[in-house]
């Protein structure tokens, strides 16, 4: 059965949540191209279909693709912009760290009077960098260890 905790809408999908979801995106990734992309629908009884609008089946993809991996899953709305706090607290660095960041261009940002702020979807890129960043690390340093002969 799947959990979900309170106010963050958080999913922990079970192990057999996980292979069906895996199942149901290599099915759809198989029929899938580029010119019939996936279409989503919802049946309602036996005769009523709802087409999901195409905007949302890649959401629907990359939910699925985290139910697959086994993970957990949080679904939150955010607005289309952050202030300086908030973006900082989605990168886990400090608001001074943002700030240098901004200012050397790393991070695109825009002043509302004396106030910068950031559109969410580059504050976004900029976490999954980072994070992509990090992975690679840890690959390099593991590679290394390995070839080192190095076991914990």
């Amino acid at each position: 059965m799947t959990a979900t905790t309170g106010a963050a809408h958080t999913v922990i999908a079970t192990a057999q949540e996980a292979r069906v979801a895996r199942s149901a995106v290599e099915r759809i990734n198989a029929a899938a191209t580029s010119e019939h992309p996936p279409v989503f629908n919802v049946r309602m009884g036996r005769s009523d279909i709802v087409e999901v609008p195409a905007e949302l089946g890649q959401l629907i993809m990359n939910m699925l693709d985290s139910i697959a991996e086994g993970g957990s899953l949080t679904v939150t709305s955010m607005p289309a912009e952050l202030t300086t706090s908030m973006a900082a607290h989605l990168l886990g660095v400090s608001r001074t760290t943002l700030m240098k960041r901004i200012d050397r261009g790393e991070i695109p940002a825009r002043k509302v009077g004396t106030h910068h702020r950031l559109a969410t979807a580059d504050v976004m890129r900029a976490r999954d960098e980072r994070r992509r960043q990090a992975m690679e690390t840890f690959n390099r340093v593991r590679e290394a260890q390995d070839d080192a002969g190095i076991t914990d």
